[in-house]
């Protein structure tokens, strides 16, 4: 039987069905605070957003769409309802998205055999499945760190903004870290963007050279 093709799509995925187990279960283990309950309520929704991406790609390729739906695309779409109001508690059904994507790859040693002959395809997945995962890092640190009166980043929509502008090294300077911790995550951050962009430039000028020769 032929090995199926992994997509990029399905290895961000599985990262981010990761990051759902992981933040469902500090959400109900852990006393969080207001602010950050809200940033992962956002996370949520783009991490949604993603799935239902996902949904609707391997819906139009199936060649028996009903077929699909019935034999784990409406578990796929139920998993992919934010988490809004009454629809909060569909999302247990993220664990068992989880469960479907493991399996989706069968073993670890065919995930590797794909990175390793697919080697740009690799590097691309795994410079964009890194820069999301320390965005969202960024994000729930600077805010546990500039929890002080001073501190001017004060809810999700600030740490969000402040780790988009940081990561892509604009800098706006309207939100800044006041504490050391939180500089200290501002310089790393700012590193760690110019590090995966530079990567990305490169790469992309190499495939291009590669092409034309």
């Amino acid at each position: 039987m032929p090995k199926q093709k992994i997509t990029a799509l399905q290895i961000v995925v599985l990262v981010l069905s990761v990051y759902v187990l992981v933040a469902m279960t500090a959400d109900i283990l852990l006393d969080l605070r207001p602010e950050i309950s809200e940033l992962l309520f956002f996370i949520d929704n783009i991490v949604c957003g993603v799935f239902i991406l996902e949904f609707l790609t391997l819906l139009y390729k199936a060649p028996d769409k009903l077929d699909y739906i019935k034999k784990g695309g409406w578990l796929d779409l139920i998993s992919s309802i934010p988490t809004v109001g009454y629809f909060r508690f569909a999302r247990v059904a993220k664990i068992i998205r989880l469960t479907r994507v493991l399996k989706a790859f069968n073993t670890i040693r065919s995930l590797a055999s794909h990175l390793y002959t697919n080697k740009i395809e690799a590097t691309f997945t795994s410079l964009g499945v890194v820069t999301i995962m320390t965005m969202i890092i960024s994000s729930i640190t600077i805010l546990y760190t500039e929890d002080v009166p001073h501190g001017n980043i004060k809810n999700a929509e600030d740490a969000l903004w402040w780790t988009v502008t940081t990561v892509t090294t604009v800098g706006y300077g309207d939100l800044y870290p006041v504490t050391r911790m939180g500089r200290i995550i501002s310089v790393l951050l700012m590193l760690s963007g110019i590090t995966m962009f530079s990567s990305i430039t490169a790469l992309i000028a190499s495939y291009f050279v590669k092409e034309m020769k």
